[in-house]
């Protein structure tokens, strides 16, 4: 393809490489979480929080990261309050006093697969490459006798 149409095509191509890169960061990144699910019985004497020990870790240790937590006592309003990494406890507030209740949490952990884990970050990259590379061999194409 000679002329100004190759090279406004991969001028395009680049564009749409540029643009794509902030989604694909987006995107990729919930390839490196799954979801987990833990159920404890918790016992609150004299206190409105309890905790909960994690089946695996919160994923970057973001309590953004915990989608739901239920109870089994219809008188409690479960949220999180803080997370420990060193023994992964999420401490759960909003629980009724002196009461004994089973309580599910749904949270996010990092995937536990190694090969889409290894290449979760470079992904976007390697895209962003390839749309570089295909709009600037367009041009080049182009331009070149």
């Amino acid at each position: 393809m000679h002329g100004k149409g190759g090279v406004a095509l991969g001028a395009i191509v680049i564009l749409v490489g540029i643009i794509m890169f902030g989604t694909l960061l987006t995107a990729v990144d919930s390839w490196a979480y799954a979801a987990a699910t833990t159920t404890r019985t918790i016992v609150t004497t004299g206190a409105t929080s309890g905790d909960v020990v994690l089946g695996s870790e919160l994923y970057d240790e973001n309590l953004d990261n915990v989608s739901a937590i239920t109870s089994t006592l219809i008188t409690d309003n479960p949220a999180p309050d803080s997370y420990s990494s060193v023994n992964t406890t999420l401490t759960v507030g909003g629980l009724t006093d002196d009461s004994t209740r089973a309580v599910t949490v749904t949270y996010l952990t990092a995937r536990e697969d190694s090969l889409l884990s290894t290449f979760q970050p470079f992904l976007p990259f390697l895209i962003g490459l390839m749309f570089l590379a295909a709009g600037g061999g367009l041009i080049w194409s182009s331009v070149r006798r």
